[in-house]
């Protein structure tokens, strides 16, 4: 719990001002959420329930509720206000969609923009509308990473593949795939590269290729998983961004929104969404990022291999003064689903089980553990906390269960034996 306070604690200046501000023009705020983030925040920002008028909470069990604070908990329905803190990106995707479908115009703040952005109180009272003027033409190079690509990948990846000025498809796979990428005639300013059986993880292709284009006229790298699906004028508003006076040039990352169908686009694009927010959040696939950044702080770290590499990427970015930025209007099909995939309620948490196999919770718990120390101390700290709060309660859930707890006992063993990289198998 103490590596979140740090987190909160990070802006509390600004957040603290923010809610004065509030209290003095008399509005009515209420924070979205009674999970652990939410508890903590109200420790530290309204400990005596005096400012903030109540907590919403989407589950029975927790409504009517009386927290340690003093806040009630409400249903959303039961109580209006003018002002609605988040701390998460999922909680404000729901909370906006359900100010939306129920007429109501609640402001909403994300406390993760406000941290990671490090906003002043101006920007977050006063949100105007962004106006992208064209003030140069960057250019980007594409990087898919493959492994055990089928043959529908290729044509998932030729979609975009005239989009980018440059693209280039990184096969880790035993096995040679070119076949499918001439079936699949690509535009010729795309290129594949069979890695000769050796696979190298994630972060190594990407120092290699932001390694070779160092010299060159190229700006950015924007990355993909070999199963992405772009939402249509997906590089083309990106592109619009980063050849904007809006971006500057302490801006590192820049991400679409992840979705899992055209619903939520919809959703998403009908809800009053910032035009861009400051996030952790950040995944690989659909990650464009600019090459000289990538030099700055090292490249991404290669004791990772999988797992936690694009967040530790993007949380050392934040921690050398660099903007990381989703655009609320950009969207990527990520991880479209498992068919044995299922999601268990316990409590209002939602845990996501028989997505993953044993060794895939080897590398998350083991990298889970690495980053928690590298970051110790940091106002980044807790995002490993987290992750390793939901592994450990999501493998009795598992149908693997045996399994994955053998491979999680080998990831601590592992990892207190400094073995890093690729797993190997046990010696």
């Amino acid at each position: 719990m103490q590596s979140l306070f740090n987190w909160l604690d990070s802006g509390y200046n600004t957040i603290n001002s923010l809610i004065s501000y509030y209290r003095d023009h008399e509005k009515k705020m209420m924070l979205w959420g009674a999970g652990n983030r939410g508890i903590a925040f109200l420790q530290m920002y309204d400990p005596n329930a005096v400012y903030l008028s109540g907590v919403y909470d989407m589950y029975p069990s927790k409504q009517g509720t009386i927290l340690k604070t003093g806040h009630h908990v409400f249903a959303p329905e039961e109580v209006k206000c003018d002002v609605i803190f988040v701390l998460s990106n999922g909680i404000e995707r729901f909370a906006r969609k359900y100010i939306k479908e129920h007429g109501r115009n609640e402001k909403v703040i994300d406390i993760l923009d406000i941290i990671f952005g490090k906003l002043p109180l101006s920007k977050i009272i006063q949100t105007d509308d962004v106006q992208l003027i064209p003030v140069r033409k960057e250019k980007i190079c594409g990087l898919t990473i493959m492994y055990y690509p089928k043959e529908a990948n290729f044509s998932y990846v030729k979609q975009y593949a005239k989009e980018l000025d440059h693209l280039v498809i990184f096969d880790n796979s035993p096995s040679d795939n070119k076949s499918f990428f001439e079936k699949a005639n690509f535009p010729e300013n795309t290129e594949y590269y069979w890695n000769h059986g050796n696979n190298i993880g994630l972060g190594d292709p990407i120092n290699l290729l932001a390694e070779k284009l160092a010299n060159s006229d190229y700006n950015w790298i924007l990355t993909f998983d070999q199963d992405s699906v772009l939402e249509e004028d997906m590089i083309t508003g990106m592109r619009k961004f980063i050849n904007s006076d809006k971006c500057t040039e302490d801006v590192a990352v820049v991400s679409p929104q992840l979705v899992s169908c055209e619903k939520d686009v919809h959703s998403i694009k009908e809800s009053v969404f910032p035009f861009c927010t400051h996030t952790y959040f950040i995944a690989q696939s659909g990650m464009l990022q600019r090459i000289r950044t990538i030099q700055a702080i090292g490249g991404y770290d290669k004791n990772l291999f999988i797992d936690s590499v694009d967040t530790d990427f993007v949380v050392r970015c934040m921690m050398h003064g660099y903007q990381t930025i989703r655009l609320n209007d950009c969207f990527l099909y990520h991880q479209l689903g498992d068919k044995d995939e299922k999601q268990i309620n316990i409590n209002g948490h939602i845990y996501n089980t028989n997505k993953y196999g044993p060794l895939r919770y080897y590398y998350q718990y083991r990298n889970a553990l690495y980053c928690k120390n590298k970051f110790r101390g940091s106002a980044y700290e807790f995002i490993w906390d987290e992750v390793l709060n939901v592994l450990n309660n999501t493998v009795s859930l598992e149908e693997r269960s045996k399994d994955i707890s053998e491979m999680i006992v080998q990831a601590k063993q592992d990892y207190s034996k400094r073995v890093m990289g690729k797993y190997c198998g046990v010696k």
